[in-house]
């Protein structure tokens, strides 16, 4: 069962719909530090950097923070900050808040998920304003001890005055359990607009992201007096 789940992911990868679109090839890379602060808070610090052009030039780079607090085993919430460096040297502000929900049965090897992030970019030359609620959907497959497979797909809903879906993403990945403490995500992501005048952009990404989960102290030292 859990080849043929694998099989059919890197199936649909290869099914994606490219038609009279202009496309571009990017490689995003990333790294984030996770650290519990309790059993309910944690504190998200990321770094990224976007190549685009063919893996060419700098797209953009940014610096984020996100708090996140578990409600209970189902729903979390986590608002966060981003500054951004365009490769233009234009620095843009970020400003957002999940809402997170995720089914996981125990001793079942699937797992799904919700995301909604309503956010808020602010371009700090001009104030210009990109306001959008994304709704991203996810699924997981617990293959083994080393690696599961995942796959994502997520809608971009703009307001400013627009009111409609702008951008569509389809991400099938592996999530590598390198240590207990240490993961690395690599996926492949296929990004497009919707419902523009001229003829449509369409990414392929390629993603590679490490995380590494700190535990608090308060946490150490619990699991040193057992």
């Amino acid at each position: 069962m859990k080849k043929n789940f694998l099989l059919v992911l890197l199936t649909l990868s290869t099914t994606v719909i490219q038609s009279q679109l202009i496309t571009d090839t990017e490689l995003w890379q990333g790294n984030t530090l996770k650290v519990d602060l309790s059993e309910r808070f944690r504190l998200d610090i990321g770094q990224q950097f976007r190549l685009h052009q063919t893996v060419s030039s700098l797209k953009n780079a940014f610096t984020e923070f996100g708090l996140k607090y578990k409600i209970n085993n189902s729903f979390s919430i986590k608002p966060g900050y981003r500054v951004i460096l365009q490769g233009n040297d234009l620095i843009r502000d970020r400003y957002q808040l999940d809402v997170k929900y995720k089914w996981k049965k125990q001793d079942f090897p699937l797992s799904f998920g919700y995301r909604a992030r309503f956010q808020q970019v602010v371009e700090r030359l001009t104030r210009r304003q990109f306001t959008h609620l994304r709704n991203k959907a996810y699924a997981s497959f617990n293959l083994s001890k080393v690696v599961d497979p995942f796959v994502t797909g997520e809608l971009f809903f703009r307001f400013n005055n627009r009111n409609q879906m702008d951008r569509a993403r389809f991400t099938i990945g592996l999530e590598w359990k390198l240590t207990s403490d240490l993961n690395l995500e690599t996926y492949y992501r296929f990004q497009r607009e919707l419902f523009i005048d001229n003829i449509p952009e369409g990414d392929h990404i390629i993603g590679l992201m490490l995380a590494y989960k700190l535990k608090g102290k308060k946490e150490d030292d619990e699991k040193a007096k057992k």
